[in-house]
């Protein structure tokens, strides 16, 4: 009977546990997402193409010391 008991009272204790860590999760998805949101708020509609890329100035590469 106590054995029971104490297995039930661990599986409550352990289905706890998991449910907060889901929703801890679950929060920093939400965050995650919203964030990137915020910072690229209209998203890529495809892709630059080599040739829009060969376009960009990009400065030069310098040599690592």
């Amino acid at each position: 009977m106590k054995a029971e008991e104490e297995r039930r009272r661990q599986k409550e204790v352990d289905d706890a546990f998991c449910k907060e860590a889901d929703r801890q999760a679950a929060v920093i998805q939400v965050r995650r997402k919203n964030w990137l949101k915020k910072m690229n708020p209209e998203p890529v509609a495809s892709p630059l193409s080599e040739e829009e890329m060969n376009l960009i100035d990009l400065p030069p590469l310098t040599k690592r010391q």
